[in-house]
């Protein structure tokens, strides 16, 4: 279907930039949610939920399946920015504090509070891999 704009190159970037920021404001409200104990933490899904609803989503078109990736795209942006040790805003918070203590952290901080992130990362992934299996083979 045609684009009902003159030039079709603004009105794409103009779109993206309104859907995307749409998908990181629905993402930022359900992390909220989730914190605050609004959302159902069995809603929670891991990597078999994303084999599954790509394959659905691929099955509708390319059209769905684009806008899942977008979607997954921006909740791993959004996810990486969270201030875990291990992810880009856990190092973007190392960067603050080394900046106001005019100094670099001790390397055993820093090795912690990075075992502390693993530890983490681990533990949410094995339990949305186990929501997952209780999803689909349990449910």
């Amino acid at each position: 279907e045609p684009v009902p704009n003159e030039s079709r190159v603004s009105y794409a970037l103009r779109e993206s930039a309104r859907r995307t920021a749409f998908l990181i404001g629905i993402t930022w409200e359900s992390l909220k949610k989730l914190f605050q104990g609004e959302l159902n933490r069995e809603e929670i899904g891991g990597p078999l939920f994303v084999f599954f609803a790509a394959g659905d989503a691929a099955s509708e078109g390319a059209e769905q399946f684009l806008s899942l990736m977008a979607i997954i795209s921006v909740n791993l942006g959004i996810l990486n920015l969270l201030p875990i040790p291990l992810l880009d805003g856990g190092q973007f918070v190392f960067l603050c504090i080394e900046s106001i203590l005019r100094r670099p952290l001790p390397s055993r901080v820093r090795d912690v509070a990075v075992a502390l992130g693993w530890l983490g990362l681990l533990a949410l992934t094995i339990f949305a891999l186990f929501n997952d299996i209780q999803r689909f083979f349990f449910g």
